[in-house]
């Protein structure tokens, strides 16, 4: 146990325990040269004789993810790891529903979205990463609502040649039956644990310590008996039968209160024409290549399309807040709250939680453009798109993140466009990076965005907008 007041490294001081469990300890520190707080988890590597006890900062430090900790050091004794990463102030699920009572649906609802997309992201790693111990005590509501996962202590990533796990860990009541030995635990083992976490949030009891002939008893109006149905599916026994991945547990309530927004708003017309519904990632290979200016420019090809279109940044150089700025006139509309504005006609999102981010990948009509900027880190989410566009600057002495198209062009599906190129620059540059095989396109100077001109025929052609039964779904 650590002191408080105990100077750790030269540079951490311990202010207070946070937690404790069998393998370590969770401590409040002050990084005294950042002169901030960050959270310290102290790893007792007598504990794992299994398993690898530096297992949770390894994983951690790969993974970048607003609702994931983000490991800042790892640090080691003889006896002991450090992991510290960010300190989120807030209170478990376990405490707020045992302090607060049962979750209002809605609110079970918007947990379990923000969850599922959490998941989701792990499940798309690769290889996927199994959480193996989703619990109430284990994740966090932070003071702005928005949820965390808090303890890596056991994820593994899945590995195709094992059986079985070779480590049996979990939280009775919430790991499943293939924790214990039965096969090897996969997604499915944390649908499961969900399952247990929605009975949790909505009964405010643990699953398996309420009586067998009491489980059911609060789920006794037609809402909750949907909820019912979602809890019982998650929770098979066999794994083949549960319901097979945390998206289409997501699925399942947004397909549910898309039913109820239905029957409220009976009589309403629908203004835009049924087309199948597409989801673009556009990414691109360095920073200021253009990739903001194609995603806005491909979201007005599909309005020009008579398509409902929504787009969005999943990076932080804030682009969209900066177009805002500079915008007037017919073309722009200011839409109620502060989170989102409209111009010709697409809906620009300049902030947005996971859940927002998830109903409009699940929804049926609305179709999304996703700016990925230059992060790679992204890439896993990017390659589950409809349409994958990787934008490439026309310039080879720009071209320092080689190693980025060396590990993109494996992906048969993505088309290469060079902004800014003519088709001779561009097919020497595909030949020089190897990715000639792919559909690679080239486009010249685009003016203006937001105003259908001839470039963007291109991108047009790009999104294959008379061909759209190929299309498949963009999560797995």
């Amino acid at each position: 146990m650590l002191k408080n007041g105990q100077v750790l490294f030269e540079r951490y001081l311990v202010i207070d325990l946070l937690g404790k469990g069998g393998t370590s300890c969770v401590y409040l520190v002050k990084h005294l040269a950042l002169d901030s707080l960050m959270a310290m988890k102290v790893i007792d590597k007598s504990k794992f004789p299994q398993m690898d006890a530096h297992n949770e900062g390894q994983i951690l430090k790969n993974l970048r993810h607003p609702n994931l900790p983000r490991v800042i050091d790892i640090l080691e004794e003889e006896a002991y790891v450090f992991v510290v990463r960010d300190y989120i102030d807030g209170d478990t699920l376990e405490s707020l529903v045992d302090f607060r009572g049962p979750l209002p649906l809605q609110q079970v609802i918007d947990y379990t979205l923000n969850l599922s997309t959490i998941l989701n992201y792990l499940h798309s790693y690769t290889p996927p990463l199994i959480y193996r111990d989703l619990k109430p005590s284990n994740i966090l509501v932070a003071n702005d609502g928005q949820i965390h996962l808090i303890d890596f202590g056991t994820t593994r990533q899945y590995k195709t040649e094992c059986e079985k796990d070779t480590v049996y860990l979990g939280t009775k009541g919430y790991a499943a039956p293939e924790q214990y030995g039965q096969s090897q635990s996969d997604q499915r083992s944390d649908v499961y644990a969900i399952g247990a976490t929605i009975y949790f949030m909505y009964v405010g009891e643990h699953w398996h310590l309420v009586d067998e002939a009491e489980k059911w008893s609060k789920f006794v109006h037609e809402k909750a008996l949907h909820l019912k149905g979602i809890i019982r599916a998650c929770m098979e026994l066999e794994p083949d039968r549960r319901i097979q991945s945390v998206t289409e547990v997501a699925e399942r309530f947004i397909a549910f209160e898309e039913t109820q927004a239905l029957e409220a708003t009976q009589g309403r017309s629908e203004t835009y024409t049924s087309k199948a519904k597409v989801v673009v990632g556009v990414i691109g290979m360095t920073s200021g290549c253009g990739t903001t200016h194609m995603a806005l420019a491909a979201a007005h090809v599909l309005r020009n399309d008579k398509r409902k279109v929504s787009i969005l940044e999943r990076h932080d150089t804030g682009s969209l807040r900066m177009l805002e700025k500079y915008l007037e006139g017919a073309r722009y509309e200011e839409l109620e709250g502060s989170s989102s504005f409209k111009v010709g006609g697409v809906t620009c999102y300049k902030t947005y939680s996971e859940t927002d981010l998830l109903q409009l990948v699940s929804s049926k009509k609305e179709n999304l453009v996703i700016d990925y900027g230059s992060d790679s880190y992204m890439l896993n989410e990017f390659l589950h798109a409809h349409i994958k566009i990787c934008v490439l600057p026309c310039g080879p002495w720009t071209y320092d993140a080689k190693s980025f198209i060396e590990e993109i062009k494996q992906y048969d599906d993505i088309q290469f466009l060079f902004n800014l190129s003519g088709k001779s620059e561009a097919k020497k540059l595909a030949k020089w990076l190897g990715i000639n095989s792919h559909t690679v396109h080239q486009i010249g100077f685009v003016p203006c965005p937001l105003e259908y001109g001839a470039e963007h025929d291109v991108l047009r052609r790009m999104m294959k907008l008379e061909n759209k039964s190929m299309f498949k779904r963009w999560r797995r």
